[in-house]
């Protein structure tokens, strides 16, 4: 403040280092402070002044990842004008967002509410859309970054008009990861109708190039030949919102994959979706087993927690080498009680249980779907983590075992048609591949960390790269959208400044 070189600042910390932690012993504390003194008077005439050094900013964004948060962020950036690079990993944007059914609270559909957004972010003049693709080698500082961009071939060309004849003469048949497995697709699909872009995509493990796409296709736009090519951008600022994954169990946890009727949230998702594999009946097809019809009264039971709040010496891993995720994934309860009224409401006569650990509504207002869930004779029982739920399976028939602690660990019984077990939200797959090449943290829980939960949480201990919606730790898509739009504001001050102060190092 009186103007000279801050660089020549040494501290003698007295306060923490003496007077706080030796209050006991002021003789010896007096005595350690006069070193302290001295030792930094030594320090302070060997010090030289040190000048910063201003850079020029490049005044464009990196987005690393196009769910909601990403195309959040990177239309905000877009939109104060700035140039936006925007890279997703799969063929289309939206996320995972786009493969729900309804948001709580609103109750509307997930695709009607997400799509406006989606569009508006694929047809931004200052966002450059990159689709199938992923970040290579990253360099460089605040401002001054350069990022390669490996851009996978998608062998079908803008100039398809979707109309479907190569995927009826394709003879592949994969499993479909966008109905989380429980359908099929053809090796030349589109992820789903009104993806973003809307032009086919050629999945390369699966496809045998045996070219009847090509035959078939009146706009020529099918290339079996295309090769993969690498982009380099020169970037200012970046924000990686590379998403989460679905916690998948381990085979026999609570009856996945080895008993029927088994799924997980994420796919009764699909399921209760009026686009999804079985026009929103509680009905399951060919390809992943007999579901029942929903005509009569079945049961149906949610267990919670399951990948979730996993306590050393309690849970008991069924995966060689499994990392326990000890946090509350936050969205679990709520979506779980949001179908689970879905499923009442469809059908009256149905037996919704839900069998919790403990029930967290997150969110304003999302106390309401437990009420809602009481009021509609919703059975809910608690178990505790010490003695989880036990699902066992005799002619063709489920039965869920279940000490009840609200009516004093009573036993029950619960034969049940149809079991949905509400799983964690995990690091994304690629999380540690992004981590490596950006150079910055991950939390004890595998997420990526924020400078300070509370002061920084959207920076990273990298200058100039920031983190935004479920990359670092579970959110809603309401987190996710605020976070999007809070890291862009972030990114945005040093490419509005148009230069950086780089911190002296010697």
């Amino acid at each position: 403040e009186g103007g000279l070189n801050p660089y020549l600042f040494e501290m003698a910390n007295l306060r923490e280092h003496c007077s706080w932690v030796h209050s006991g012993e002021p003789e010896r504390a007096t005595k350690k402070a006069k070193d302290l003194v001295r030792i930094s008077v030594a320090k302070a005439r060997l010090l030289e002044p040190l000048q910063k050094k201003s850079v020029p900013v490049t005044e464009r964004a990196l987005v690393i990842g196009a769910g909601v948060a990403g195309m959040r962020g990177a239309l905000d950036l877009a939109e104060r004008g700035f140039e936006v690079c925007l890279v997703e990993e799969l063929p289309t944007i939206g996320g995972k967002t786009a493969r729900l059914n309804t948001l709580y609270p609103t109750g509307e559909y997930a695709i009607d509410t997400i799509a406006p957004l989606m569009k508006e972010t694929a047809t931004h003049p200052n966002i450059k859309l990159l689709t199938n693709s992923e970040i290579g080698n990253v360099d460089g500082y605040i401002g001054n970054f350069k990022v390669k961009i490996l851009r996978k071939p998608r062998f079908v060309s803008e100039r398809c008009n979707a109309c479907g004849k190569c995927v009826a003469v394709c003879p592949v048949e994969t499993s479909n990861e966008f109905d989380f497995h429980l359908t099929k697709r053809k090796a030349i699909f589109t992820p789903f109708k009104g993806a973003i872009p809307q032009a086919y995509v050629i999945d390369e493990k699966t496809c045998n190039k045996c070219g009847k796409c090509q035959e078939v296709c009146e706009k020529k736009a099918i290339d079996l030949n295309e090769k993969p090519e690498e982009l380099e951008f020169d970037i200012g600022t970046i924000i990686t919102a590379i998403g989460f994954d679905s916690y998948e169990p381990p085979e026999g946890e609570f009856g996945y994959k080895t008993q029927k009727n088994v799924i997980t949230m994420l796919q009764l998702e699909r399921i209760l979706d009026e686009k999804g594999p079985t026009g929103g009946e509680l009905l399951l097809g060919n390809a992943f087993g007999p579901f029942f019809r929903s005509s009569a009264s079945k049961n149906i039971v949610f267990i919670s927690c399951v990948g979730s709040r996993q306590e050393p010496g309690v849970y008991k891993p069924l995966r060689e080498g499994q990392q326990l995720n000890r946090y509350c994934s936050r969205v679990c309860c709520t979506g779980a009680l949001k179908n689970a009224l879905l499923i009442k409401k469809k059908y009256p006569d149905a037996n919704v249980y839900y069998l919790y650990r403990d029930i967290r509504t997150y969110g304003r207002g999302h106390e309401k779907f437990y009420r809602d869930a009481s009021d509609a004779m919703i059975r809910l029982m608690k178990y505790s983590s010490q003695a989880p739920p036990i699902v066992t399976s005799n002619s063709e028939e489920l039965t869920v075992t279940v000490d009840d602690v609200l009516t004093g660990n009573e036993t029950f019984a619960i034969k049940a048609d149809l079991i949905v077990l509400a799983t964690a939200m995990v690091p994304s797959a690629k999380l540690a591949d992004v981590q490596g090449k950006l150079k910055i943290a991950k939390s004890a829980d595998g997420f990526l960390q924020e400078a300070h939960a509370k002061l920084r949480p959207l920076d990273t201990a990298t200058e100039g790269i920031f983190i935004a919606g479920a990359a670092q730790g579970p959110k809603d898509v309401t987190d996710a959208v605020a976070m999007g739009s809070a890291a862009a504001a972030k990114a945005s001050i040093p490419l509005a400044q148009g230069k950086v102060d780089l911190e002296p190092i010697k």
